[in-house]
Order: C-alpha cells, then structure tokens, then sequence
C-alpha cells in the first residue's frame, strides 16, 4: 500500500523570492510568498491522495503562520535546498512513507484535483519519476518518486534534464506530467504580472493569494515598476490566458 507524503520547502522569508524585490516591497513579497504557501498547503491538504503534509523550512513558526490543518515541519539541515529535501525524505522515510511528492511552494494556480491527477496518472510507473515541469519546461515544479529516494535530489537551473538523465543511467521510468495549473510558478517580475492578470480575469483559485492581489497591494510596489507589471505581459500571454 502506497503511503505518499507531501514535503513542501518554503525558505526563510528573508531569503524568499529576491527576484521579485525590485518589483515589491519587502512587506509585500513577504504577503505574496506566505499566501502562495498557505494555498499550497491547502490544495494538499485536501487532495485524496497525500496522508501527511511537511513544510521544509527552517521558520520553527511556519506551520502556524500557514495555518492549514495536519501540517508538520521538518527543519532541514541548513544546507540548501537539495540537502533540506533529503533529510525530509529520509526522516519520512523512516517514519513509513513509501513515496514522496516534492512541491514548491510558489504555484498559485494548484488545486487538489490536479494534485490528484498527477498522482494518479503513476500508476503506470508505480517504482518511477513524475514530473511536472515549469512553464519554461526546464525546471521541476513536482516530482513523485519513490523512498528510499532512488536518485538525488538536483534542484537548480535545469534541473528537469538531470534528473531524466540520473533516471536514464539507473534504468528507471521518468515520466513528465504537463498540466498549465501545476507550470506556473512565481519568480520573476513578468510572473507576478500574469499573476495579476489571472487574477483580474477571476481565473485563480480562491484562497489567500487570489485574496491578496484583490487588495491595493500597488501600494507596495516600486513605484517605477507600476507600468511595467501593469502591461508586462506579451500579447501571446494575453491571448492564451484569455482562452477557454
């Protein structure tokens, strides 16, 4: 029987989306990051197919500052993302999961049926990778694997081609899940402009970070940058976000 857990890094706001400070004011990239978290943790809360839920992060307050139901905290061990993530799997391992689903918590369109989609779509490689890319389809957004962790863990630039290519050499499965609500995720000043716009057309999710743009958070935006995330995105963003 497959007991899947959820870990879920979040970092340390101050460290948290530097891109993005340009853009917003430190007050307000910290609201953005914590209400994406929140609706993360919610959307995997409620999904049928994850039994515990862990936020990675070395916050000791996180899991009540998030305050969804159930959720635990696993420190890390301070050595980066992929070291963090390790020391969760093996400590969830030992704990009895069989697999883990690794999350980043920056994705503001995910809900639990597409959780629940991209768990089950495993089914067919029950001792493989899933992965779901980012929108630019070189990074990795989700991944289910199996525990023990069969490869390492190598998040970064480009990650989705090392880990098809650790999965190639061990001869496992690494299968790619493309669904737009699990591709979106927030690091550069265009995303938060599309977000925006999502957001303006009633097309995301409705939890904390819906909730947030729906307030003036212009206010905390450099001033400099209004017009550009005002209008930044292209027109070809537009187009497809604009369509049924």
């Amino acid at each position: 029987m497959r007991r899947l857990w959820a870990l879920a890094p979040l970092k340390n706001l101050a460290r948290a989306k530097t891109r993005l400070a340009e853009t917003l004011a430190d007050s307000c990239r910290s609201a953005l990051v914590m209400a994406m978290a929140r609706d993360v943790m919610a959307a995997l809360a409620q999904s049928r197919s994850i039994e515990r839920l862990v936020l990675v992060s070395d916050m000791p307050d996180s899991p009540e500052l998030i305050g969804v139901p159930g959720l635990t905290r696993h420190p890390g061990v301070g050595g980066g993302l992929n070291q963090d993530l390790t020391a969760a799997a093996l400590w969830a391992s030992a704990q009895g999961a069989t697999h883990a689903l690794f999350v980043h918590a920056d994705l503001p369109l995910l809900t639990p049926a597409a959780v629940d989609r991209f768990v089950a779509g495993d089914d067919d490689c029950p001792d493989g990778l899933r992965i779901a890319p980012c929108k630019q389809g070189v990074g990795t957004n989700l991944l289910l694997t199996p525990l023990p962790l069969p490869l390492p863990l190598v998040y970064g630039a480009g990650s989705l081609a090392r880990f098809q290519s650790l999965a190639a050499a061990a001869g496992l499965d690494c299968a790619l899940w493309r669904d737009p609500t699990l591709a979106m995720d927030i690091d550069e000043s265009t995303d938060y402009a599309t977000l925006q716009l999502l957001c303006e057309q009633g097309r995301l999710p409705d939890g904390a970070t819906a909730a947030l743009l729906r307030r003036p958070m212009s206010r905390g935006l450099r001033t400099e940058m209004q017009p550009q995330l005002r209008y930044g995105s292209s027109a070809e963003e537009k187009l497809a976000l604009s369509s049924p």
